[in-house]
């Protein structure tokens, strides 16, 4: 579990710290596959943590890399390992392809996966060359139709508080990728990344650098205009060739924007 923790640091806070739409076929990040090799090479689990966790955010989920380490049975030894069991590297790979997609979700809700263990790669063949928030929006959707016919069948509440779960799920991903789309669409936001930094009420970060002050404001009037839903935003953003930065949550950036330019 801490690896997958720590390995996700990698594959993107949970979600992918860059999720720009760029396909997850592409090859890894030098630094990704650095870490694997320490994983792979080494029986020291803090080791393979601390080279992880010490990666750049930004960097591509590497689902192809992880993907060729699925039959890897080398045994991470007990005696380095924080988790409660022992697994393959091979399972570990898995639990991070299933974290990068799903998120780290609670067993209750395995059972509606779109993938298990022994299909994922068949699951992947026949979704080959979409971006990774197209995964995820596949995946979600998924899982939601089938939490819902099980509730029809049967009414198990498991599958109700699955329903609640993969619908706020799915929204986060479909708004993910309507702000990318929004990001893709001006040179002036090509700097720019978003993530999800919590799926419960989808709160959204949007992290890197812009111009000019005018152009984020510009970004923010077209996110406010554009998406027909109420998006609680964090900006974490440099202006170029200058130190300036705005970090914070959005209502809190704005209304002292607001009230400086009025003073």
């Amino acid at each position: 579990m801490r690896f997958f923790c720590t390995l996700l640091l990698v594959i993107g806070f949970a979600f992918g710290c860059n999720t720009k739409r760029v396909a997850v076929t592409s090859s890894a990040n030098p630094d990704f596959d650095r870490a694997l090799g320490a994983l792979e090479a080494s029986a020291d689990w803090d080791a393979a943590n601390s080279q992880a966790a010490s990666l750049c955010a930004g960097v591509l989920p590497a689902i192809e890399t992880l993907r060729g380490h699925l039959a890897n049975d080398r045994v991470i030894s007990r005696e380095h390992s924080f988790t409660s069991s022992v697994g393959t590297m091979g399972d570990h790979a898995f639990g991070a392809i299933r974290d990068a997609i799903y998120t780290h979700l609670p067993n209750r809700y395995l059972a509606y996966h779109a993938f298990s263990r022994s299909d994922v790669e068949d699951w992947l063949d026949r979704h080959q060359g979409k971006t990774l928030v197209e995964l995820q929006i596949e995946a979600a959707s998924t899982s939601l139709e089938r939490a819902k016919r099980q509730y029809e069948l049967n009414g198990n509440t498991d599958a109700d508080a699955a329903i609640a779960v993969y619908t706020e799920l799915l929204q986060a991903r479909l708004l993910t990728r309507a702000i990318q789309d929004i990001l893709g669409s001006d040179d002036a936001f090509s700097g720019l990344a978003v993530i999800v930094t919590r799926v419960k009420t989808v709160n959204f970060k949007i992290y890197g650098t812009i111009p000019s002050r005018s152009d984020l404001d510009r970004l923010h009037r077209r996110l406010k205009e554009e998406l027909d839903t109420y998006l609680s935003l964090h900006w974490d953003v440099r202006l170029q060739g200058s130190l300036e930065t705005i970090v914070g949550l959005d209502r809190y950036v704005y209304r002292e924007h607001q009230e400086a330019s009025e003073q």
